[in-house]
């Protein structure tokens, strides 16, 4: 890596990546691909060999046999003799984007069987993630025989104990970090469980659902159901939209598996046969080809939204729904309530920002902040914003002033499993629930462990960064001149999406170019556009969620000055016309 800049505006340091120039050439040469994509795909580690598989991602490619999973096959036989025997089966999924997507999938799967099936999705107020005690309660009563959990139940052991005491079988889906000890499930896929060697790890739930059911395809086949029951065996292609959907917005790596069915399911989405789908894109006046981008930020915040503010099927009701006028009332609901969401998030993270300043958190390897007066369905959001901030693991937490009980969301940085810390801390009795995947994980705890809670925190970051660079760095792909980037060059980087979690969105560095004009825009005035030129060319660029911030502080203040910057390409469509835009992500005197 060679240093381009130290300390930028956001004290971090910025690398180049290192090309190899004569093996970019042959990559151009094989492939016939311009310079610049023969770069980006180098400088993510893509193989010679594997650039095909990155260029066009396809399923048989790079899905294995799904039998391969752990207790697949005896999730298949058990899920056959509910559908011949006719009893009832309840799906319980995850409030969240990858919990609504599967629990839809799979229930449109079954029904479309002739299975006994219905659904259910916890109230994240009043019952909590999962299958709590109060949703196995209101279950019971259903009278299921098998409940299938999906993106939760990996460490419900207690909860799934009293299940299988009211005579209800239970099957999990699940893809957060798993305990030493397993769930006492008739079958349990989870690919992160130790005795798994289908290496799907990298899968979250909606996608092991899709591989649950193309496992389910082949072996009702070989039991002849399609043709007893005289129903059709099902096209699975048509899920891929939720499931490109669902493992967008659980921020999965797009490479492997994960990237072909993100990269095909984004063709479906734009056969918008989804009727919930296309009116959640037509509500949000979403008239551009759907990419990684849209799907995370657009659909994924107003899904979100419905458990956010206390409406959790609101999502799952849209998704199911065959009728265009009611599917547009439930989509123009969840923009609704992710407007609301906004206008509450922005309050808390001005207060999360306060209250971490006054406890000179900005210094500890992990931020650990809550208060009674933040919204528990907002803190995970709050968590993110703060991690992107302050480059730290990021927890976040509302405390119940009743029960002394406080619940939160985690975000994590690259070389820090959160995941596995939360277990870590559940083990050692300091949480009264947790868990979660790399990336991302949720707790509760009693009150009065906060302390001891905080230092165990900071104690297993530490450790986890303890070989790491601790500087934050920012890299670049290429130094390049404002003139080079124009239509063309943003059509070839398009080429290369999806982007996303171990794939990212190229950058570039722009050395010595001019800020001026410059607009706070925005419901809030939160983001910032301006003018981004040398002596002959001109961009426009925009700094997104800029204020209150460092940066968007900083950008004001350099007005009509030259200032070096690194920034991504958008090549955006409006009123039959390309644009091509920047974003920015640092800057730095020039």
């Amino acid at each position: 890596m060679q240093i381009l800049k130290e300390n930028s505006i956001t004290q971090k340091t910025w690398l180049k990546i290192q090309s190899d120039n004569v093996l970019s050439k042959k990559v151009e040469d094989i492939y016939k691909i311009e310079s610049i994509r023969a770069k980006i795909l180098l400088n993510r580690g893509v193989s010679l060999e594997d650039i095909p598989v990155f260029i066009d991602p396809k399923l048989k490619n790079s899905m294995k046999d799904p039998f391969l999973i752990k207790d697949m096959a005896e999730l298949t036989k058990r899920i056959h003799h509910y559908l011949i025997s006719g009893e009832k089966i309840m799906l319980l999924g995850d409030y969240d984007v990858d919990g609504i997507t599967s629990t839809t999938i799979l229930f449109s799967y079954l029904k479309n069987l002739k299975a006994n099936v219905d659904t259910y999705i916890p109230n994240r107020y009043n019952e909590g993630y999962g299958i709590s005690f109060k949703a196995l309660e209101n279950i019971a009563k259903i009278k299921p025989k098998l409940l299938i959990l999906l993106d939760n139940g990996t460490v419900s052991f207690n909860e799934i104990l009293k299940a299988k005491e009211e005579g209800i079988e239970v099957i999990i889906i699940d893809h957060h970090a798993v305990d030493t000890k397993l769930p006492e499930a008739t079958a349990f896929v989870n690919p992160k469980r130790g005795d798994d060697r289908s290496l799907n790890e990298n899968l979250c739930t909606v996608g092991l659902v899709f591989l649950v059911l193309v496992a389910l395809n082949s072996y009702l086949e070989s039991k002849n159901y399609f043709t007893e029951k005289n129903v059709a065996k099902e096209n699975l292609m048509k899920y891929l939209d939720l499931v490109a959907l669902g493992t967008v917005c659980d921020m999965m790596p797009l490479v492997g598996l994960n990237r072909a069915l993100v990269f095909q399911g984004i063709k479906i989405i734009h056969k918008r046969e989804n009727i919930g789908l296309k009116a959640l894109a037509d509500s949000l006046g979403i008239n551009k080809p759907i990419d990684v981008e849209s799907l995370g930020f657009s659909f994924g915040a107003c899904i979100n939204a419905g458990s956010r503010m206390g409406e959790s099927r609101l999502a799952l009701d849209l998704f199911l729904a065959t009728e265009e006028a009611v599917a547009i009332n439930l989509a123009q609901r969840l923009i609704s309530l992710n407007q609301q969401r906004q206008v509450e998030e922005d309050k808390i993270i001005q207060a999360a920002t306060l209250e971490i300043s006054q406890q000179n958190l900005e210094e500890e390897s992990v931020i650990f902040v809550g208060s009674q007066f933040w919204s528990a369905g907002i803190v995970g959001i709050i968590a993110g914003r703060i991690k992107e901030n302050y480059g730290k693991p990021a927890l976040i937490y509302s405390v119940d002033e009743a029960s002394g009980v406080a619940t939160g969301s985690g975000r994590s940085i690259e070389g820090v499993d959160l995941g596995n810390i939360i277990i870590g801390a559940k083990q050692k009795g300091l949480l009264l629930k947790g868990g979660g995947h790399s990336q991302a994980a949720g707790f509760s705890f009693a009150m009065e462990k906060k302390e001891e809670l905080f230092s165990f925190l900071k104690e297993k970051v530490n450790f986890a960064l303890r070989n790491k660079e601790v500087k934050r760095n920012l890299i670049v792909d290429e130094v390049l001149p404002i003139y080079a980037i124009n239509e063309n060059f943003a059509t070839n980087l398009v080429q290369l999406q999806p982007f996303g979690i171990n794939f990212k969105e190229p950058t570039f560095m722009l050395s010595n170019v001019c800020l001026s004009n410059i607009k706070q825009i925005g419901r809030n005035k939160n983001h910032l556009m301006m003018d981004v030129s040398d002596i002959k060319y001109k961009l426009k660029a925009f700094c997104y969620k800029a204020l209150p911030s460092i940066l968007g502080e900083n950008i004001l203040q350099h007005e009509n000055k030259f200032v070096d910057m690194v920034v991504e390409t958008k090549l955006n469509f409006y009123q039959g016309k390309n644009y091509v835009n920047l974003v920015i992500l640092d800057i730095a005197s020039s």
